[in-house]
C-alpha cells in the first residue's frame, strides 16, 4: 500500500472478485488502494483511524465504524 500489488495478487492467485471485497484499513492509504482495484474501503476509527477522519473532508462517503469488531458485528446481524 498504497499501491494495489497485494490484492491484484489476491485477485490472481486465489481468484478473488476485488469488486466484491470491502478492505478494513485506518490510513487514507488503505482506503485509496481498495480503491483503485474496485474494493469497498471501510475506515474504522481505531489505530490512526480517528486521525484519518480528521483529515478527510465533510461528506467524503467512506464507511466509518468505531473498530473491525463493530463493523463485524454490523455484518452478521
Amino acid at each position: 500500500k498504497p499501491q494495489p500489488g497485494m490484492f491484484l495478487q489476491c485477485h490472481e492467485k486465489y481468484g478473488i472478485v476485488l469488486e466484491q471485497v470491502s478492505y478494513v484499513g485506518d490510513k487514507l492509504t488503505d482506503l485509496r488502494a481498495a480503491e483503485a482495484v474496485g474494493a469497498t474501503p471501510i475506515l474504522v476509527k481505531t489505530g490512526y483511524g480517528s486521525e484519518t477522519l480528521q483529515q478527510l473532508p465533510e461528506g467524503h462517503g467512506y464507511s466509518v465504524h468505531e473498530n473491525l469488531a463493530k463493523y463485524v458485528d454490523e455484518l452478521v446481524s
